[in-house]
């Protein structure tokens, strides 16, 4: 089982500044660091992102702001929002490889090659079966962290909070056998505003509970594979002892 970070090394790995929204274009287009007439191209590709960072930022309870971010939730492996996973150059800056999405309308154009990418349709309400998709998106990060140290794999919804948080805690629960509780609570001491809808949060609790039955299938079928061999390992030893003792016989009689 590999190493998992704590939740301060996985701090050292957010952005500390976070980059302009000339930076930030769907498909790596660049916007020249003018002002852009309005109604052009540049204009309404600049109100776009601007009202995409807007939706994506989150104004907690708490008076406090949650700025859109990249979080590492292991070494190969981020969660975030949308904005921050349509920005070329985060994508680079954190050697993105894989990207896992988990939106209501994929918002990806032309990216061609450069990302392997999975593109699920799941919406954040409670009624949404997300069970269904587990073991796809499971084995989708599986497979891409995998792939060595220069693979690595950006999980992704609108805010980073729900959707994508919640395959993650999925893939925990699958891959370091952890109960949801302990998931959920590793996850969110690296993107604190984690919190699975109500639905999902029933559904991760299956899961677990699918795993853990696995495992105890698993543990009975190897017992009893181990019980079964002694028998037959104690059969050979008797047959061999009354063959022993037949010889012996003989040799008296003899």
């Amino acid at each position: 089982m590999e190493m998992l970070p704590t939740p301060s090394q996985a701090k050292e790995f957010k952005l500390a500044v976070y980059p302009s929204l000339d930076d930030c274009a769907f498909a790596g287009r660049k916007i020249d660091p003018f002002i852009p007439l309005p109604n052009s191209e540049a204009f309404q590709f600049l109100r776009e992102r601007l009202i995409l960072r807007h939706r994506c930022t989150l104004h907690l309870s708490s008076g406090r702001v949650f700025e859109p971010q990249p979080s590492m939730i292991l070494p190969q492996l981020y969660l975030s929002d949308q904005y921050t996973a349509t920005s070329p150059q985060i994508l680079d800056d954190l050697g993105i490889t894989h990207i896992l999405s988990l939106t209501g309308s994929d918002i990806f154009l032309n990216t061609g090659d450069r990302f392997k990418r999975l593109w699920i349709r799941l919406e954040d309400i409670s009624t949404e079966n997300l069970s269904i998709r587990l073991p796809e998106t499971t084995e989708f990060i599986k497979n891409a962290l995998a792939g060595g140290e220069t693979c690595r794999l950006l999980v992704h919804c609108v805010w980073g909070m729900s959707r994508s948080a919640s395959v993650i805690i999925g893939y925990l629960i699958a891959s370091q056998y952890m109960a949801y509780d302990d998931a959920l609570a590793f996850v969110k001491a690296r993107r604190p505003i984690v919190r699975p809808n109500r639905g999902f949060e029933r559904q991760l609790r299956a899961w677990e509970m699918e795993r853990r039955r696995e495992i105890e299938n698993a543990l009975e079928v190897g017992l009893r594979g181990l019980d079964l061999e002694r028998e037959a390992y104690e059969r050979e030893t008797a047959s061999h002892a009354e063959v022993r003792d037949l010889v012996h016989v003989s040799d008296i009689v003899v």
